[in-house]
């Protein structure tokens, strides 16, 4: 970009321009100006799109990005926008658990999946706990919390929710256990011995989770790991022992050993790097904004699959009955 001045004759009231030249001092503030205007739109884009980790603190925490927040970008609603960039990417599943990349939500929204996937999608738990007999050492209050933790594989989708009042239960929203069991002495333990693993017979059940159809719903923001400059020889191994194994990668390019970012959602972002003088300036961490990975783990009532579904059924239910109130609410 350069602007050129044309430089006319002083004769004759005025004459044929001559050739226009660039002045050095008018390239040289174009120049400074462009760099400026480059500069703040990196830092646009980097406070819209990344919440950056320093070494003392967090920047870019709060979303920003609502309508006339920011010059020259359309940040209104688009329901086409929308379903262009937004995906679901399943990384990993088997029958207890599974991971996903939900891409181009709010944290609002997230944060709605991760609270209804453990606290409101239905399941089957033990509620009443009629005690006829116990002479363990084991109160009956502490017996009947132990029971009502206990996952029940049973499909809550096959039964319909008790009427309000309803003090007793049918077959169509209840199930009935009958629990009967004693400690039995181990009839070849040692007289001597003082173990209560050798002296009894132990009645063991498997390990169980919380009163919740999830065992853990969790989500974190992609790591967004970039080097800022080349880092080479000692450096190099030097800065991959700073991050989680496998995201940085030491390769040799030309018998020279060179680092590169090879796979940043490995990271725990321990933040690590900060402690080491010489690197903690050739490394910037962030987050992607929009990009959450999902990770659900199932107590084994219902597939994770099929909880992530569920959820997502609730949520829908949310939104249907608030535009219902809101529609009422314009009626009257």
């Amino acid at each position: 970009m350069e602007q050129r001045l044309a430089i006319f004759n002083a004769s004759g009231g005025g004459g044929l321009p001559q050739r226009p030249r660039t002045t050095t001092r008018t390239h040289a503030r174009l120049k400074v100006s462009w760099r400026f205007k480059m500069a703040a739109a990196q830092a646009v884009e980097e406070m819209r799109g990344r919440v950056v980790l320093g070494e003392f603190g967090v920047r870019n925490v709060h979303t920003t990005d609502f309508p006339g927040n920011y010059a020259g970008y359309d940040d209104a609603w688009d329901q086409d926008r929308f379903e262009k960039n937004f995906r679901v990417d399943v990384v990993h599943m088997d029958e207890n658990s599974l991971e996903f990349d939900m891409v181009g939500i709010d944290a609002a929204i997230a944060n709605a999946f991760r609270r209804i996937l453990l606290a409101e999608v239905p399941t089957m738990a033990v509620e009443k706990v009629l005690v006829y007999n116990n002479t363990s050492i084991v109160q009956d209050e502490i017996l009947a919390h132990r029971l009502g933790l206990i996952p029940i594989h049973a499909d809550p989708r096959l039964f319909e929710y008790r009427n309000q009042g309803d003090e007793e239960g049918t077959e169509i929203d209840t199930l009935q256990f009958r629990l009967q069991v004693r400690c039995t002495r181990n009839p070849q333990a040692a007289k001597d011995s003082s173990d209560p693993n050798e002296l009894y017979v132990n009645h063991k059940g498997k390990d169980h989770a919380k009163f919740s159809p999830v065992a853990t719903a969790s989500y974190r923001l992609l790591p967004d790991i970039t080097l800022l400059e080349p880092v080479e020889g000692e450096a190099a191994e030097e800065l991959s022992q700073c991050f989680s194994p496998g995201v940085i990668e030491v390769q040799e390019v030309q018998g020279k050993k060179v680092a590169r970012v090879a796979n940043p959602r490995l990271d725990t972002f321990s933040r690590e790097i900060f402690r080491n003088e010489k690197l903690k300036k050739v490394v910037r961490l962030a987050r992607v904004r929009d990009h959450y990975i999902f990770s659900v783990e199932s107590t084994g009532v219902l597939p994770p699959d099929v909880l992530v579904s569920e959820a997502i059924k609730v949520l829908m239910g949310k939104c249907r009955r608030f535009l219902d109130e809101l529609d009422a609410v314009q009626m009257d």
